[in-house]
């Protein structure tokens, strides 16, 4: 599949433990850093299993009908997202949220035990959660691709509820609908 006439950039960073400090670098000096309008951002906490979109920028209702619609396989929930906000940390992602820049923040967490020990060594990667983090990101990149709106075009605002059914597809409602989804699954607790 090839890319539209946009250009990607590949960005490796240095210093996200000691506070951000590559991204935080590329972000304030690097002249390709006032041109980007989307990120995807891979991260690890851990060393296998699957890679989730743990986060993403503030327009889910958006982000999430571009994974829907065009990334296949994909590993995701709302949930993650407000739970990882209410957290002191950040990841390389936070920067770019910070600057207005919109996109999606994926990590793969199993085996989270060995991470940051003597035993988090590159052996403990599994082969499948590599393969499957390169294929979700290059989706993702893919699909950012072929549907963020021309430049000088706003990305569509709106809230979404969502989650991926067993990696197949994606379940997402408007986040104003919330009350009635909970209150019509559980209809015995709700008035």
């Amino acid at each position: 599949m090839l890319f539209r006439s946009r250009d990607v950039l590949f960005v490796v960073t240095d210093g996200e433990e000691r506070g951000l400090l590559g991204a935080q670098a590329f972000v304030a000096q690097h002249p390709s850093a006032a041109g980007i309008r989307a990120v995807v951002n891979m991260d690890a906490r851990g060393a296998c299993g699957p890679a989730f979109v743990f986060e993403t920028g503030p327009e889910t209702a958006w982000l999430s009908k571009v994974m829907a619609a065009e990334v296949p396989g994909v590993r995701t929930n709302s949930l993650m997202g407000v739970v990882y906000a209410a957290m002191p940390n950040g990841t390389d992602f936070t920067v770019f949220l910070r600057t207005g820049v919109t996109g999606y923040n994926v990590a793969f967490i199993g085996d989270v035990g060995a991470y940051h020990t003597p035993d988090d060594v590159p052996a403990r990667l599994r082969p499948a959660t590599l393969a499957h983090m390169g294929q979700t990101a290059l989706e993702l990149v893919r699909a950012l691709d072929v549907s963020l709106p021309p430049e000088g075009q706003p990305i569509p605002t709106g809230r979404a509820v969502f989650g991926d059914v067993l990696g197949r597809w994606i379940l997402r409602w408007p986040e104003t609908w919330t009350a009635a989804v909970a209150c019509g699954a559980a209809p015995k607790t709700c008035s």
